[in-house]
């Protein structure tokens, strides 16, 4: 009984403690929107999204949230966005956003935010869906109210947009591990190349080098390398170079953790060779 009770105490600090926690944020929320609207020309809108609004709504504490998101909605329809007016106006949102801890401003043009919002864009819905409007001139209560009327739908041009960016999302992850792979190749060559050098010998060109390390490996009673070590080199060199003359237009990922496991390998038996 004394157990039960001194959870349900636990649990009503934890509760209460949350509760304090979020008062604080939104105090600091709408303190930094109070001073934004006076300081501040054509912000029509000020929302509060992110994180901490869905810890709100699942009632969890905030304690433990890195920033606090806010959207400033600009109006570029009758304000001139101008050099000098983004140069004030970053220097008056940054001035005021120093006062608060955690917070992190993005801002966005009017005109911009429509465009995105009626093209679906998924980060701009979820901001509708899910904002709290700190300051607003009846300008994002419009766009919620278009979403939950079911007004803002996908059109084939978005769908065929937010499409586009998954392929181009996996040409950058394709162009990335074909620039990780020989990023390891060289990193290997020049390992060997070392070795070359640690027996005196001129380092051969990384076409000759698997032949080079297989004599060393003969003739050096303390070579630091297996026969599979002078191998893996040899693929490596194979493959890379097929990719450089797009003989080879794809790395595949699970080769590239194969191939970064025992690149690693071979250069901690050279680094444990070095230091003996």
């Amino acid at each position: 009984m004394l157990l039960l009770i001194l959870l349900m105490s636990s649990h009503k600090k934890e509760a209460n403690k949350a509760k304090e926690d979020y008062l604080s944020v939104l105090d600091n929320c709408y303190k930094f929107a109070e001073e934004v609207i006076k300081n501040v020309d054509g912000v029509m809108s000020i929302v509060l999204f992110g994180s901490f609004v869905r810890k709100l709504s699942k009632k969890q504490s905030s304690d433990d949230t890195n920033d606090i998101d806010i959207l400033i909605l600009i109006d570029d329809l009758n304000v001139i966005l101008d050099e000098e007016f983004v140069i004030n106006y970053r220097n008056k949102i940054q001035s005021i956003a120093n006062k608060y801890e955690k917070l992190h401003i993005t801002t966005t043009r009017l005109s911009k935010f429509w465009e995105l919002v009626i093209h679906s864009d998924p980060v701009m819905v979820s901001i509708v869906r899910e904002g709290v409007p700190l300051f607003d001139s009846k300008i994002f209560v419009m766009f919620k109210k278009l979403l939950f009327n079911g007004h803002i739908k996908p059109t084939p041009e978005a769908i065929a947009l937010q499409f586009n960016k998954a392929r181009l999302g996996m040409d950058r992850a394709k162009n990335k591990a074909i620039s990780l792979l020989i990023d390891i190749y060289w990193a290997v060559v020049d390992a060997f190349q070392s070795l070359a050098m640690y027996y005196k010998q001129l380092p051969k060109a990384p076409e000759d080098i698997a032949k080079q390390m297989l004599i060393l490996k003969k003739e050096k009673k303390d070579f630091p390398l297996s026969k599979q070590d002078i191998e893996f080199f040899q693929e490596l060199y194979d493959v890379t170079k097929r990719v450089m003359h797009r003989q080879k237009r794809k790395v595949e990922f699970y080769l590239l953790d194969e191939i970064e496991k025992r690149a690693e390998e071979i250069i901690s038996k050279l680094n444990s060779f070095y230091n003996e």
